[in-house]
């Protein structure tokens, strides 16, 4: 059992299978419009429908395979000028909420999330020259794992009786999570004796073992406009309830057993319905 970059770097575009997350949407948004415009009743329309969009920051809580150099009884593995840093990526999806009382709201949502983590190690031979001056410059290693979520929460509304225009709300609750794609890649510079600049390469690789399906725990807060067609807010934090990778350790003896954390933050809006 090899976890890369223990085994050799590979060059194959990054292949994601967006196919499976397109025809889920469409699925999910097709369900939802014929719900709200099949029926008449009051209820039905109390359902709103959104569309978000967003930015996530994602990493592993312990550390994994040749980056844990902590593991007891493994030969050194030559990395240890890699700290642990966060996976930076996307979001995009649906979500639906049928308000039970005006200050208590369940809903749900259909999610494409990039997730994972990132390493990364200075590069004392390469600086970026910015009009605020020089700056450091690091080479990555990312671990690349992107689920379809479908995240299932109950929301207070803190200010369900004011008569103001925004709404404040907090919630929680808990998001199934299926593996759409994962890979690897390492983000590094080339240089050349003859040219002052240096070029980034991109290597991609193998990502194996990992947990085809997980589930997390999720809590955030949401500020949006009280009115049909308003503009929302999403912050949210989620942590993994089961280890990312379907084994403890490698072959090797590196560890592979952790969890994972992600904080996002999402704008969007809800639908007229």
């Amino acid at each position: 059992m090899k976890l890369f970059p223990f085994s050799k770097f590979t060059n194959p575009k990054c292949v994601f299978k967006m196919k499976k997350f397109v025809l889920l949407f469409s699925l999910f948004i097709t369900c939802i419009i014929s719900i709200l415009h099949a029926q008449t009743n009051n209820a039905t329309k109390k359902f709103r429908l959104g569309l978000k969009t967003g930015l996530s920051l994602s990493s592993f809580t312990k550390d994994v395979g040749v980056f844990a150099p902590w593991t007891p009884g493994v030969p050194a593995s030559g990395y240890s000028n890699y700290k642990k840093y966060f996976r930076i990526s996307s979001l995009l999806g649906a979500t639906v909420e049928y308000p039970v009382t005006p200050s208590f709201v369940v809903g749900a949502e259909l999610l494409y999330a990039g997730r994972g983590a990132a390493y990364r190690e200075p590069n004392h031979s390469v600086v970026t020259i910015t009009d605020q001056g020089t700056r450091k410059t690091y080479n990555y290693y990312k671990f690349k794992i992107d689920y379809l979520e479908v995240p299932l929460s109950a929301k207070w509304d803190l200010s369900a009786n004011s008569n103001g225009i925004t709404s404040f709300s907090l919630y929680g609750g808990l998001a199934p999570a299926f593996v759409l794609s994962q890979s690897t890649s390492y983000h590094s510079y080339s240089t050349s004796s003859a040219s002052p600049i240096a070029d980034p390469t991109v290597r991609n690789g193998e990502l194996k073992y990992v947990r085809p399906f997980n589930l997390s725990t999720v809590a955030g807060f949401q500020i949006a406009g009280k009115r049909k067609g308003s503009f929302f807010v999403d912050g949210r934090f989620s942590h993994t309830l089961l280890p990312v990778f379907k084994y403890a350790t490698t072959d090797e003896g590196y560890n592979l057993n952790t969890a994972m954390w992600t904080a996002t933050l999402g704008l969007g809006i809800y639908l007229k319905t």
